[in-house]
């Protein structure tokens, strides 16, 4: 081999051995390990077992813009926060709540969610107040804060998602529904429930869905490139965009 030749097989050695390095190296990023409640339109299963739905969507947006694998399990409300206690997990998109905090530790504000209230047809409920007496279902281990869940006149009674509440509902059994107005007008219209069949709804609070790191998620660095990645996505829109999509057709309440 003459000598031109070996310094051009020479000059190019780094690139080819990079090249070669690079999937082994891409192959050993750590997951995305992500849950996410099922609740529709946030987290579904369907009935060969795939997941979707639109808090799927925002983890597999962010695995894609950070370059790494993804992995989500969606599953009840109660899993997620022993998922994320065992670590299984790393992360959860939800509202602040005593038991989250108990195992996670809020990341950033990520989607702010409205909670409503609604009853039947001729029941007049304009503020928490009007609550007072009445048997008010919401999902299993959700908090809606301090104001509706610490007051002591509110039958309160947990469902295990807002479709079995509107059932309750409609049969008379509880007296209103409490939950974020996504959700409780998903289950509304999967249940083909019409408007004039039910009251007026009133905004019960304003609060922000946050990340929510494990707390067993003890490399730091991952967890600044989560929280610097959701709050990317969050200032770009595109967490509004993919909740938008899911909230398309819904009733108006």
């Amino acid at each position: 081999m003459d000598l031109a030749r070996r310094r051009r097989l020479l000059a190019c050695l780094p690139g080819l051995l990079a090249l070669g390095a690079a999937p082994h190296a891409a192959a050993e990023r750590r997951p995305l390990r992500a849950a996410v409640m099922q609740i529709e339109p946030y987290g579904v299963i369907d009935s060969q077992g795939r997941v979707s739905g639109a808090f799927t969507e925002v983890f597999e947006m962010l695995g894609r813009n950070l370059g790494r694998p993804t992995e989500v399990v969606v599953a009840p409300y109660a899993r997620t926060l022993a998922l994320l206690r065992s670590g299984r997990v790393d992360m959860l998109l939800a509202m602040p709540s005593p038991a989250i905090s108990e195992v996670a530790v809020p990341a950033g504000a990520v989607w702010s969610l409205e909670t409503i209230a609604i009853g039947r047809a001729g029941t007049d409920l304009h503020r928490i107040s009007d609550l007072h007496g009445l048997t008010v279902a919401r999902i299993r281990g959700t908090d809606y804060g301090p104001e509706l869940m610490d007051d002591k006149a509110i039958r309160h009674y947990e469902v295990t998602d807002h479709v079995q509440g509107f059932q309750m509902l409609m049969e008379k059994r509880i007296d209103a529904i409490v939950g974020g107005r996504p959700g409780v007008l998903y289950a509304m219209r999967k249940l083909g429930i019409r408007r004039n069949q039910l009251g007026a709804s009133f905004v019960v609070n304003v609060r922000e869905v946050q990340l929510h790191l494990s707390r067993r998620l003890v490399d730091e660095q991952f967890a600044a490139e989560l929280r610097r990645g959701m709050a990317a996505l969050r200032a770009e829109g595109r967490i509004e965009a993919v909740i938008a999509k899911y909230s398309a057709g819904l009733p108006r309440d």
